[in-house]
């Protein structure tokens, strides 16, 4: 009895074993089977990564071909191209501007007590600041040069100054004209910390493009400064050029200088766009901005000629120069 039990014992364990034996085999072709369906799986979309991949590569390359550049570079002149030293030249331009702003903004906070009670249209002495700014801001990373000084109206006579507009830098090179003007400008710029701050300190112009109530008030607003021996300064276009092509002008400015009979001082800006292009403002390159100051046109009632004659000008000088 004892040797059978024995026997059965033996088999019983026999049975278990060989019952865990299939059960690990059972268990090992089935994480075989899931491993290679996860394989297959990898694979099919490995290639369609790569597929989209070569696809997307292939319309860039036409992209870059189609519009002459689009590659990323070291260093490139092409407007097209991302260069990285642009990127880090325009890295420190902000923070050189921003370091700048800061202590000519708290001089300004000063200041504007005195101006606003003694000199509230023209701001001599906040527009000043506003010149010393853009100055030593482009200084150092932009040769700016001002063509026909001696056109330019003295700093007390009323004058409607007109400009194309093609780069974020076209302000910082006006300032280099030492000319008290107010500029029109949209409402969302006068919250940027520090400069916006600064263009409501100096007096500068807020407009809401799409609200034809603000439009009105800006006119009002510029010809009471004209009234009050201020000048004003208009981009004709109403916004920057997309691709450095000057836009047909508006008759707004120039329906101003009629209205109030002062003379029209047309300037081109040359090369702007090619430093910091409307766009790609995360980009600075080298070279140089030309602030051309064109003889001025005496004052007429007649709008639409006043607009012709103006935008024939920079047009011209645009076109010579570029």
């Amino acid at each position: 009895e004892k040797k059978m039990k024995m026997k059965k014992t033996k088999t019983t364990t026999t049975m278990e074993n060989n019952t865990n034996e299939h059960e690990k085999q059972r268990k090992e072709r089935s994480r075989g089977t899931t491993t290679i369906k996860r394989k297959r799986n990898s694979s099919v979309i490995c290639k369609a990564t790569t597929n989209a991949f070569q696809n997307n590569h292939f319309v860039f390359s036409a992209e870059a071909q189609a519009t002459g550049g689009g590659a990323t570079k070291l260093w490139s002149g092409n407007p097209n191209d991302v260069s990285l030293l642009a990127i880090l030249r325009c890295i420190a331009f902000t923070l050189w501007t921003f370091s700048l702003a800061v202590p000519l903004f708290l001089t300004m906070c000063v200041i504007f007590p005195f101006c606003y009670f003694l000199d509230r249209t023209r701001r001599y002495a906040l527009s000043f600041v506003n010149d010393v700014w853009a100055i030593c801001s482009t200084s150092p990373f932009v040769k700016i040069t001002v063509e026909g000084r001696e056109h330019l109206p003295k700093q007390d006579e009323p004058a409607v100054y007109v400009a194309n507009h093609a780069s974020f830098m076209d302000i910082f090179s006006l300032f280099h004209l030492k000319r008290p003007f107010k500029f029109i400008s949209k409402t969302s710029n006068f919250i940027i910390p520090i400069i916006g701050w600064s263009m409501f300190l100096t007096g500068h112009v807020p407009l809401k493009r799409t609200d034809r109530r603000s439009q009105m008030e800006t006119l009002k607003i510029c010809r009471e400064t004209l009234q009050k021996n201020g000048s004003v300064l208009f981009f004709p276009e109403g916004t920057r050029s997309k691709d450095g092509t000057m836009a047909e002008f508006k008759k707004g400015a120039f329906s101003v200088a009629a209205k109030e009979k002062v003379p029209i001082v047309p300037i081109t800006i040359v090369n702007a766009g090619g430093i910091m292009r409307n766009g790609k403002e995360w980009m600075l390159r080298k070279g140089e901005i030309k602030v051309i100051v064109h003889p001025r046109i005496e004052a007429s009632e007649n709008a639409d000629e006043l607009c012709q004659k103006s935008e024939n000008v920079i047009k011209e000088a645009l076109v010579n120069n570029s």
